[in-house]
């Protein structure tokens, strides 16, 4: 626990607005002008830079961003006149998502290979909800299971070779929300317990155990958001006492211990954390603060502001540090919301890759 706590420890709560200069900030829009709206569970992005999400318009499609050519290609061998979006994509350049079509909204969860190779569904039955959430490099997928005929719910694995549906249960409860897989396939979400509360878990592919990390009887919720290579899991919890506020935590694989990570504020959010060890998450609800924690014994550090959008949610980051955002311009109140991606890059002079966690001595 020292040595976790070593990686957290920050001297002064005023060391926590400190804002990084050495990231800046793109919008995610191809050279003629085409808007993408990142995915906003999971770490959508992949080391080589490129982003799962959809485009923008009346009838959103699934597509890739490529942030190093600043072009978005939609995904093809999708039903042309149904709602699609991709969730995931990983190291070989794979992608997962889903797809729907009025009025029946059953979610199909799809796994997209290659253009012009046809698209694997998860499932062919029509009343059966499989909405992927996270892949890893193994083109393992994690997502929400909804059974339309029986009405029973809880999360699945799919696996592809050969291809099987897993269904990975909850705490007790009905209902288990997954959030993210990493290439061991560990699954850490949030789930409904026999008392009706909601707790963050982790799922073992071996052991094909789900089993709740921090259990604290004080708490009013609390659930995982992401999940590195190394078994790190970030996620966010709210006491009994103050129910409306939430608090970010990080749980170590070497001391199975759940530490809330100090001087972030109340109501952060940590929504992904990357293979090195780099956080990234938000404070607030409407009028947001992007935060980034990339150093050893660092505060987190607010990102630079995006002129014209109050509402500014990192949702990735990857192992070269860089950043992806979901934000909504205008007013957060109307609907729809226009909302899109951007980046933040460290600036050239930063070479090596931020690391945050473990701290290593």
């Amino acid at each position: 626990m020292a040595a976790l706590l070593l990686a957290l420890v920050v001297t002064t709560p005023a060391a926590a607005a400190k804002r990084p200069r050495s990231y800046v900030v793109t919008l995610l829009a191809s050279s003629n002008g085409d808007v993408f709206a990142p995915a906003v569970q999971g770490n959508p992005i992949n080391a080589a830079g490129l982003v799962a999400g959809s485009t923008r318009g009346e009838t959103p499609h699934a597509a890739v961003y490529d942030t190093r050519r600043n072009t978005v290609r939609e995904l093809d061998g999708l039903p042309p006149d149904c709602w699609s979006h991709a969730v995931d994509v990983n190291a070989l350049g794979h992608v997962a998502g889903y797809s729907y079509c009025t009025p029946r909204f059953v979610r199909r969860g799809f796994l997209w290979t290659a253009p012009g190779v046809p698209v694997t569904w998860f499932s062919d039955r029509e009343d059966l909800t499989l909405e992927p959430v996270a892949m890893n490099d193994h083109d393992v997928v994690t997502g929400t299971y909804y059974d339309h005929a029986d009405e029973s719910s809880d999360a699945f694995v799919w696996h592809p070779q050969p291809a099987a549906l897993e269904r990975i249960g909850t705490l007790g409860g009905n209902y288990n929300y997954p959030s993210d897989i990493n290439n061991g396939g560990y699954i850490t979400g949030m789930s409904e317990t026999k008392e009706r509360q909601y707790r963050p878990y982790l799922w073992l592919p071996r052991t094909k155990v789900l089993s709740r990390i921090g259990t604290p009887t004080n708490w009013n919720y609390g659930r995982g958001t992401s999940i590195n290579d190394r078994g790190y899991v970030v996620g966010d919890y709210a006491l009994n006492a103050s129910p409306g506020i939430s608090s970010p935590f990080v749980w170590s694989p070497l001391t199975h211990h759940l530490e809330t990570l100090p001087n972030a504020g109340d109501n952060t959010h940590p929504t992904a954390i990357s293979s090195r060890g780099v956080v990234v998450g938000y404070r607030g609800y409407f009028d947001t603060k992007a935060l980034v924690w990339d150093t050893c014994g660092g505060a987190p550090k607010e990102l630079p502001p995006v002129a014209g959008a109050p509402w500014t949610a990192p949702i990735a980051v990857n192992a070269t540090g860089r950043i992806v955002a979901s934000v909504v311009y205008g007013d957060p109140f109307t609907h729809p919301l226009d909302r899109r991606g951007v980046r933040f890059d460290r600036h050239r002079r930063h070479h090596r890759p931020p690391a945050a966690l473990p701290c290593r001595s």
